[in-house]
């Protein structure tokens, strides 16, 4: 941990890379949930039609609307997940570089892989992409079964409210934690088996399907380390972001009350520049988190394949 600490976070010039994968993963909706407001149910539902659902079926507007939406999203994550996976192909390579030359400078000198070659390629991408698609698999069939638990939550939030004060969504998922925790626990173990096994394929030129089988064997082979390392930069990674992003949505409320009072063009310009300032500062964080996560993720694999051999 600490040197992937001393890799991630001592070298900025590896946050963008990290910050590109994380983004496009989906942590975007992170950044912004502080200056994006939550529609509420009247709102959606006047967006949406009154007449979205006939007697007849679904109206001509809202089966447009959910064709636009499927092939948005359909989008995103096949493009938006090919440079993700070349990203990290990118910051794994360039981890390996700087241990490596970390290493001849230091004197207790250690060797924890070598740096591989070739190019980059949408071949690579291709097989970053495909491990982490087939590791995300479990994650996507409990997600699909807790939408429809959190849908039928929120059909009875909807109609029998006990708490209006407290918004929608808080209330709808303080319903269901079981769900929560099994989206929370799949999505984990997706990562770690995804994590892996790029980094099989980059570091060590494993097959996909060998990348995969060589995952679940170094998480069975050694869980507590595994688990160690999800804790530790997990947590870490939050520490890191958290206070940024209550920073951000903070400066944007007061950005929005000196809007509201109209106190003339030098407070808001000020905290305009305030707002951008932690916001953009919030995302070098997250890229630093990213980047350390990473760092941690490949000197494990490094470590148990030299002990592996």
């Amino acid at each position: 941990m600490v040197d992937a600490a001393g890799l991630g976070l001592g070298r900025p010039r590896l946050w963008p890379l990290g910050l590109v994968s994380f983004l496009l993963r989906g942590g975007f909706v992170l950044y912004l949930l502080p200056i994006v407001a939550v529609p509420s149910t009247v709102g959606v539902a006047t967006w949406v039609g009154p007449t979205a659902i006939t007697p007849a079926g679904p109206s001509e507007r809202f089966v447009e609307l959910a064709v636009i939406a499927a092939m948005a999203a359909l989008l995103w994550f096949v493009v938006g997940g090919l440079v993700a996976a070349a990203a990290e192909a990118a910051l794994i390579r360039q981890t390996i570089e700087a241990d490596e030359g970390e290493a001849r400078t230091d004197a207790g000198a250690r060797s924890v892989g070598s740096t591989p070659e070739g190019p980059i390629d949408l071949r690579l991408s291709l097989r970053v992409f495909v491990a982490r698609l087939v590791a995300a698999l479990p994650f996507i069939v409990v997600l699909g079964w807790g939408i429809g638990r959190i849908a039928s939550a929120g059909y009875a939030e909807l109609t029998h409210p006990i708490d209006t004060a407290t918004p929608l969504p808080v209330r709808v998922l303080a319903d269901v934690p079981g769900v929560l925790l099994a989206v929370l626990a799949t999505w984990l173990l997706a990562e770690t088996v995804g994590g892996i096994a790029a980094r099989r394929i980059v570091i060590l030129r494993n097959a996909t399907p060998g990348a995969m089988a060589g995952a679940v064997f170094q998480i069975a082979r050694h869980p507590l380390a595994t688990l160690g390392t999800i804790v530790v930069t997990v947590g870490g990674a939050l520490a890191l972001m958290i206070p940024g992003l209550i920073s951000s949505a903070v400066a944007w409320d007061r950005l929005g009350e000196a809007f509201a009072a109209e106190l003339g063009p030098a407070p808001i310009v000020a905290l305009s520049f305030l707002f951008v300032a932690i916001w953009v500062s919030g995302l070098a964080l997250a890229g630093a988190a990213a980047s350390w996560r990473s760092a941690a993720w490949t000197l494990e694999v490094c470590r148990f394949a030299n002990r592996s051999r």
